[in-house]
């Protein structure tokens, strides 16, 4: 939205600055003044906001609902499901025994900690895979979060 009114702000003052030329009440080196002070505000903030959006396209990936049959098969596509894993809090409290039967066997185990590739999140410069991080104490899912690698 932010950017929206900056693009209309630029808009009106390029709108304003061809209304005062065509009155031509102005001399030369004031019109150079003012279209140098409008390339110099309107350029960078024309660059940026492109920047942004370009981003904003290349971090989007469908979020899903998790699906036990789906992890087991699209083991390159569960990231589409970690989101709803965290933020559901499914997995927090359940042991060990009920853990491997919905996820199946962890990639990476440690004393402290289960984790499970879930494919590589999109995003700028993605080189490395990306694991569902599940720390464990007492034998149950104290914490779930995205390890990138």
């Amino acid at each position: 939205m932010f950017f929206l009114s900056l693009l209309i702000f630029i808009f009106i003052l390029a709108l304003i600055f061809m209304l005062l030329l065509r009155k031509r009440k102005w001399t030369t080196t004031k019109l150079m003044l003012i279209s140098a002070l409008l390339g110099l505000i309107s350029a960078p903030i024309l660059y940026f906001g492109l920047f942004f959006a370009y981003m904003s396209y290349v971090d989007y990936y469908p979020k899903k609902d998790f699906n036990e049959t789906a992890w087991n098969t699209e083991v390159d596509k569960r990231f589409e499901m970690s989101k709803d894993i965290i933020d559901s809090d499914m997995l927090i409290g359940m042991d060990s025994v009920k853990l491997h039967q919905l996820l199946g066997r962890p990639d990476i185990v440690d004393s402290v900690s289960l984790q499970y590739y879930i494919g590589f999140i999109p995003g700028f410069i993605s080189l490395d895979p990306d694991y569902l991080y599940l720390e464990i104490k007492a034998d149950t899912v104290f914490d779930v979060s995205i390890m990138k690698h």
